[in-house]
């Protein structure tokens, strides 16, 4: 096989184009012809690599560029598919199994924390391991959400994630403040109309993540930290505030980071936001006079041809209420009127730590706005969707699942070490 160096892809490779091995020790990526043999995956293939003078290079490689390694099984022909971070993969003679049965077993938790004096929605799926029970270090995945910041949204996704690490690594997902009214609170008018900036606008709701992380998550866990839309300028704002060491990397999903006003929907959205949105929480009033089964009636009709999970029905269900729509139509206001710049130091600082992913037909984040930053950051680790993932993949089923494999892949080629452990790899650690 003729084997030489190359770039990572800037554009997604086509199924007949050459395809691309990454190294994890020097962190180089070699380009291999597909117009000679394809390696077995039974068998380890041999490839080099200048950098680090490497030239073995076991054939599960492939599979772990997929986001996993263990739990495969044969298949009858080799085939060649597209990576969705733009590197094409071979899956021959080896595809994914089943997931551990551990990972299946383990369900998704929600807990009321307390954060800032306000009562705030805490989902989990997983558990830490106890302090010094296994010599690697302790990692979390926490999830800052979009608005509205209701985390049943992201369950589907969260179970997908978890399932793709093999129920190795925890997946929690954070509300934002206010957004999920507390099970057996009474509405009062003070809530329906509360716009209280230093509780629910958007510095505070920064503030409310720092806090959360400072005080639920231990000193010695370190986080992979993964935003969607305004959750990733919250997360770009909490980095000058944590130890570096504490964030091994950020993952910023279609982010809202910038001229969210002069964007597409933007425009739409900003003048309704500021001058009319008090329709929406009067509308959420009303509908809320409805009986329970003729809401989740309606809302199942509204969403009747779209492949959407459970777990969209029960999200939509706790944000078309007075409570929340008042509370996330207000921190879309400050949105419009605070997220205009792109803070450029912030991201400059912390370059090496953040991992964007854009959408080609995103209305809040257009593609311009990720040719900007390329422009501006030619070193940052910035993708392009190839996928035609929508800005709010979560409400449809496989793009929910997509994305997590393609955080888990992603998380694997930055971090060697994340890769799930199983037997094999354990008793090669040990030889």
């Amino acid at each position: 096989m003729k084997v030489n160096d190359a770039k990572f892809p800037a554009e997604p490779l086509s199924l007949t184009a050459p395809f691309t091995l990454h190294h994890a020790k020097c962190s180089q990526f070699t380009h291999a012809s597909l117009d000679q043999p394809t390696p077995s995956m039974i068998k380890p293939s041999l490839y080099h690599y200048p950098a680090c003078g490497q030239k073995t290079v076991c054939g599960s490689r492939f599979v772990l560029l997929l986001g996993r390694a263990d739990h495969c099984k044969p298949t009858q022909s080799p085939v060649i598919r597209q990576c969705p971070l733009g590197v094409g993969v071979q899956e021959g003679v080896k595809e994914m199994a089943d997931i551990a049965p551990d990972a299946k077993k383990c369900s998704i938790e929600e807990e009321l924390v307390h954060v800032q004096g306000i009562k705030t929605s805490l989902l989990k799926l997983g558990h830490l391991t106890d302090e010094g029970q296994d010599a690697q270090p302790r990692v979390l995945m926490l999830l800052v959400p979009g608005n509205p910041g209701v985390p049943y949204y992201y369950e589907d996704f969260m179970q997908e994630l978890y399932n793709q690490c093999n129920g190795q690594i925890p997946v929690w997902v954070i509300g934002q403040a206010g957004h999920v009214r507390p099970p057996g609170k009474k509405l009062t008018i003070s809530d329906v109309l509360s716009t209280n900036d230093n509780l629910y606008g958007l510095q505070a709701q920064i503030s409310h993540k720092l806090a959360f992380i400072r005080e639920h998550i231990p000193q010695d866990v370190s986080l992979i930290l993964i935003g969607h839309s305004i959750g990733c300028y919250m997360i770009l704002n909490l980095l000058d505030e944590l130890p570096p060491k504490k964030i091994l990397q950020c993952f910023l999903l279609f982010p809202t980071v910038e001229r969210m006003s002069a964007s597409p929907n933007g425009v739409v959205f900003t003048p309704l936001l500021r001058y009319f949105r008090w329709v929406v929480v009067l509308a959420a009033l009303f509908f809320c006079f409805l009986p329970e089964t003729v809401r989740a009636g309606i809302l199942k009709w509204f969403y009747r041809n779209v492949d959407s999970p459970e777990c969209l029905h029960k999200g939509l269900m706790a944000t078309v209420t007075p409570w929340t729509a008042n509370f996330a139509t207000y921190l879309g206001k400050t949105e419009m009127n605070k997220v205009t710049a792109l803070q450029h130091d912030l991201v400059e600082k912390h370059v090496h730590k953040l991992s964007w992913y854009y959408g080609k037909t995103d209305g809040w984040t257009p593609v311009a706005y990720y040719h900007d930053l390329i422009a501006r950051f030619p070193q940052a680790d910035a993708r392009l969707c190839n996928l035609n993932l929508k800005h709010a993949f979560i409400m449809k089923r496989t793009e929910g699942e997509t994305m997590a494999q393609i955080i888990w892949l992603w998380v694997q080629s930055l971090h060697e070490f994340l890769q799930p452990k199983t037997p094999e790899s354990e008793e090669q650690a040990a030889s």
